[in-house]
């Protein structure tokens, strides 16, 4: 038996064709799978180390977010940034909650009275009895 160039080159073609269908099937599973994916989230709480503390709020898609964010909508994100939860400096979600600046006057903690009402940086007498609570 000799060399068969056109059988050789049927096959290469045949495989060529395969290669092609295959790239095809996954370009459609792809597609899909982008269009099937559920929206970002508006706005993200960063975990600590322990999966209990909140670290951060970061705006949704915010770059410095790490692998332990979770979604969250915008009132559980303005609650976390108002009991102390620190903003991301790079996203600033405080800016986009409206909390344009939110700082705490010297020796004012956050957090919340005994009786649960938040601590106001302008209520002096609630400043003394703030207990600092983590977000949750």
């Amino acid at each position: 038996m000799g060399f068969r160039p056109r059988k050789t080159a049927v096959q290469q073609v045949e495989q060529i064709d395969r290669w092609i269908a295959t790239e095809e099937r996954r370009e459609i599973e792809r597609r899909h799978g982008e269009q099937a994916r559920p929206p970002a989230p508006d706005w993200l709480i960063e975990m600590g180390l322990d999966g209990r503390d909140p670290v951060y709020v970061h705006v949704g898609g915010c770059h410095m977010a790490g692998k332990r964010s979770r979604g969250v909508d915008r009132d559980q994100a303005l609650r976390a940034v108002t009991e102390g939860v620190p903003a991301c400096t790079h996203c600033r979600p405080d800016t986009e909650l409206g909390l344009l600046d939110w700082r705490s006057p010297p020796g004012w903690k956050r957090g919340r009275t005994p009786d649960g009402a938040l601590c106001n940086p302008g209520a002096t007498e609630l400043a003394a009895a703030c207990v600092a609570r983590p977000f949750g």
